[in-house]
């Protein structure tokens, strides 16, 4: 029975260390997959972190820039004002027309039509003069005061020597729904 009670105990520490080995390895997985999970929250935090910084970034540099977007706020409202203001037209397109050295012949309003965030008005415009004059013409609609979409341009020579031109302009003037 010595010998039995020696065998046993020697049987019960092999045991014990087995079991000792595989409860460290089990405590070693557990470890190794919890700080697995915590470098991948901590990646995740980082990204939101830098996701932050990044929109930060953004407002300071919009804060910055806001004298220059209250400009273009203002030039924008000057372009497209809140109501359809035809004798505003009326008196921008005779400037242009004295500024260019044009005859205006006719200025015609038409329907206006609402879109869902501004109005439309169709304008038909006949004009005399040269063709720099025109030209001219046509290129403060598309950069000047006033936003002005042309739509179509006919042209056709007017007097006996040819020099003078005539154009009907057929664009659209916008303002801002009330």
């Amino acid at each position: 029975m010595p010998m039995l009670a020696g065998q046993s105990r020697k049987y019960l520490v092999i045991a014990l260390g087995a079991l000792v080995l595989i409860m460290a390895g089990v405590l070693i997985y557990v470890q190794y997959s919890v700080f697995r999970n915590i470098r991948a929250e901590i990646a995740e935090e980082d990204f939101a972190l830098r996701a932050a910084q990044s929109r930060f970034n953004l407002l300071i540099e919009h804060f910055d820039r806001a004298p220059e977007y209250e400009m273009r706020l203002a030039s924008a409202r000057r372009m497209m004002p809140r109501d359809p203001a035809e004798e505003d037209i009326l008196r921008y397109i005779q400037h242009l027309s004295e500024e260019f050295e044009l005859q205006a012949a006719e200025i015609r309003f038409e329907g206006r039509s609402e879109e869902a965030a501004f109005g439309r008005m169709p304008i038909t415009i006949t004009m005399q003069g040269s063709y720099t004059g025109l030209r001219s013409l046509l290129k403060e609609f598309r950069e000047g005061d006033r936003v002005f979409r042309v739509d179509n341009v006919r042209i056709s020579r007017v007097g006996d020597n040819g020099t003078s031109i005539r154009i009907i302009i057929s664009a659209n003037a916008f303002y801002i729904r009330n």
